[in-house]
């Protein structure tokens, strides 16, 4: 026996009606957690040396906290897009923050050193030295002014008297003998 169309429409109402509810449902499409860059942003603001940060980055700091408050309320309000990029400016902004805090701990850390490399100069006598000079071929000549006075020399390997170093090797030179390894008696 062939159904009535009125049978079949009746039938099919709440077919249509599931069908309906769920294409509603998955259009909705509500995140049920936050976009990973949110908590991302919000441990690395908490985790930060606040006292180093606000000395060195103190408007970087600023930046993230504000940006950090707005992708909050941007997720409340459901408004997911924005919630993720203000969230991703956030952690961006406390990363920068962080670098440049870095980079002025090291340039004080660099500046201490060269003054205790001052320091010690002056304590061994070598504050204020300057050396002059020139060198060519295998020896050197040169002045160096201290606080102990002035020396002027002459380096050089012509095997004069008073240089440093032998006089070199030429071909007519005799080579010495090799030198005989010593083997300590065997007991």
């Amino acid at each position: 026996m062939p159904l009535s169309p009125s049978v079949l429409a009746a039938a099919a109402r709440p077919l249509l009606a599931a069908g309906a509810l769920l294409a509603l449902a998955a259009c909705s499409s509500t995140p049920d957690a936050p976009p990973p860059s949110l908590p991302a942003a919000r441990a690395a603001i908490g985790n930060v040396n606040v006292t180093d940060v606000s000395r060195y980055a103190a408007t970087e700091l600023q930046t993230a906290r504000e940006r950090l408050d707005a992708a909050e309320a941007a997720w409340r309000a459901e408004n997911y897009v924005q919630s993720a990029r203000l969230s991703e400016e956030a952690l961006v902004t406390i990363r920068v923050a962080e670098a440049k805090t870095a980079s002025a701990r090291a340039e004080e850390a660099r500046a201490d050193v060269e003054r205790t490399i001052r320091t010690l100069e002056n304590e061994v006598g070598l504050g204020g030295s300057s050396l002059s000079g020139t060198t060519g071929g295998l020896g050197a000549t040169g002045t160096a002014t201290g606080t102990l006075g002035t020396a002027t020399g002459t380096v050089g390997t012509t095997g004069t008297a008073g240089s440093a170093l032998p006089p070199p090797l030429s071909a007519a030179d005799p080579l010495p003998p090799p030198a005989t390894p010593v083997v300590p008696p065997r007991p």
